[in-house]
């Protein structure tokens, strides 16, 4: 892949933390799912996981995971 591409793919965390809510009941890097929502109940449970290691995601409720283009285009396009 382009390196410019490459490059861009740690900001997801800085990314996820502009378009949601981190949760209250989960841990770090857990937040509001952007894309379902999940996670906004009640106890804000965090169903979306950011690894920052690999740089991806998961929402363990919607099944959405990728990088930081799979999260903008499933968001916009």
């Amino acid at each position: 892949m382009n390196d410019n591409f490459e490059k861009i793919k740690p900001f997801l965390i800085d990314y996820v933390n502009e378009i949601t809510q981190p949760s209250r009941n989960g841990g770090k890097n857990h937040c509001i799912c952007p894309l379902c929502g999940s996670g906004a109940g009640y106890d804000h449970s965090g169903t979306f996981t950011v690894y920052p290691d690999t740089d991806r995601y998961c929402c363990f409720v919607c099944g959405t995971k990728g990088d930081i283009f799979d999260l903008y285009g499933a968001m916009y396009l």
